[in-house]
């Protein structure tokens, strides 16, 4: 059964559209007249240097659609413009139409020359009202939306970069696409190191059995050694989840390593939360990142581990045993009846 996750909802504005014609033609009334019917709010600039500005100034919106004359090099240099909003903060998803001549779609190197600056798509010129209102139509299904659904993903890659647990992403090859902070910290590693290495360079213990797992779409939850640059390697509690973006077949990992509870000195450089009361669901559930608590709770994690893989025997009496384990059990319950074991403080 798919597992269904809560979804962030893609912003919902009122969609701007930046018209970049050098003169009011038949072509731009009917470009503009086809925005109006899609209810889009409506800029004009003349020039390539009023549209960058336009762009480039902190009181304006940000344009969701941009239409470019380039039916001619003479008036705009439409690969300059396209190249110019693609390098402007902020513009990254908006979507570039460039308007050409019919002919133009006979020189390939023109069009393509277009693409490659940054134009989404090139249309031919039309004085077709209905034409030309059907394709912007088609472009705001087919480009604006996705834009718009692909841009909310920068608030989950905010998130994800917060997060005091350490995160990895990778392909479905377990080469690293994405790690956060606390992976940097975790790794001792730059992002630029971490992005693009294989799995197996980070982790000690065989990766194999991970992708085993992911074909039958199964969870991984296992104690693995991971390498750290220049630092002792340390056992994490690491849990993989398969991911299949497109098909059934897993295209990505998500990896979640808890933090040692053996090494204080890398848990005390995390940012410090409001401390929850040690040992209580709190602390465990909503992550506290109490020194003390995720160290405890790391080892038991690591006991736990080791303890389910244990065989079961059948337990050692006074009655079925020899007098030196008889005198060792005496021993063991005058232990554990002193009351200094009980107490919260103890190390």
């Amino acid at each position: 059964m798919d597992v269904k996750f809560p979804t962030v909802l893609p912003p919902n504005p009122q969609l701007k559209a930046l018209l970049v014609f050098h003169k009011s033609d038949n072509i731009c009334e009917v470009v503009t007249e086809a925005c109006h019917r899609q209810q889009l709010d409506v800029t004009v600039a003349r020039t390539k240097e009023g549209a960058l500005d336009t762009l480039t100034n902190t009181n304006e919106e940000f344009y969701h659609l941009i239409i470019i004359d380039a039916r001619s090099t003479k008036h705009l240099d439409a690969e300059y413009i396209a190249r110019s909003i693609r390098h402007t903060n902020g513009h990254h998803f908006t979507t570039i139409i460039a308007v050409v001549k019919k002919s133009f779609f006979e020189k390939d190197d023109v069009l393509i020359a277009l693409l490659d600056a940054g134009v989404n798509r090139c249309v031919p010129e039309t004085t077709n009202l209905s034409m030309c209102n059907i394709e912007l139509k088609q472009i705001l299904h087919s480009i604006v939306r996705p834009h718009n659904v692909m841009s909310t993903q920068q608030a989950l890659y905010t998130a994800l970069h917060r997060l005091k647990e350490v995160i990895l992403i990778t392909d479905n090859h377990l080469r690293i696409q994405y790690a956060n902070r606390a992976a940097e910290r975790l790794l001792n590693m730059r992002l630029d190191e971490i992005i693009s290495k294989p799995l197996a360079d980070i982790f000690i213990s065989d990766v194999s059995t991970i992708m085993i797992h992911g074909r039958k779409n199964k969870e991984f939850d296992e104690i693995l050694t991971v390498r750290r640059k220049g630092q002792e390697d340390v056992a994490m509690h690491v849990r993989v989840i398969p991911v299949a973006c497109i098909g059934r077949t897993p295209t990505h990992y998500v990896f979640n390593l808890d933090v040692p509870g053996s090494h204080g000195d890398f848990v005390a450089t995390l940012p410090q939360a409001r401390e929850a009361p040690r040992g209580s669901q709190h602390s465990i559930r909503r992550g506290s990142v109490d020194v003390r608590s995720v160290a405890s709770d790391g080892l038991r994690r690591t006991s736990l581990a080791k303890l389910t893989s244990l065989p079961l025997e059948a337990p050692i009496t006074k009655e079925n045993c020899s007098p030196d384990e008889a005198r060792l059990i005496d021993k063991v319950m005058e232990f554990l009846k002193r009351e200094g074991l009980y107490s919260p403080q103890m190390k």
